[in-house]
């Protein structure tokens, strides 16, 4: 690797001469410039419609789906419990968690 003695960047191999983006360019000819790409790693898409989120039980009052995710509305006041709600893993309904305390 041979850094830019203007700036101090990579430089990068540009028609076979090390070239650095602020004009610099290396005067290193017997530099061996090779470049090594790795195969990029596939993708996995996640396409059905279940949110993965949803892992605790609570039946939704909108479309009686079984499981939600609890998120955290924070604490409003300092003498406050924080707020809790349930969103359902299948139509997004925010059901307020009523009588739950964060542990």
């Amino acid at each position: 690797m041979v850094f830019c003695k203007n700036c101090g960047a990579l430089l990068k191999p540009v028609n076979g001469v090390l070239s650095c983006s602020c004009g610099y360019h290396s005067d290193q000819q017997k530099a061996k410039i090779t470049e090594i790409q790795k195969p990029a790693a596939p993708i996995r898409v996640m396409s059905d419609d279940k949110d993965h989120l949803a892992v605790y039980d609570h039946e939704c009052p909108e479309c009686g789906h079984k499981k939600a995710q609890l998120m955290s509305k924070g604490v409003q006041y300092s003498d406050e419990d924080e707020e809790l709600e349930f969103i359902c893993g299948k139509c997004g309904h925010h059901d307020h968690a009523e009588g739950l305390r964060a542990k």
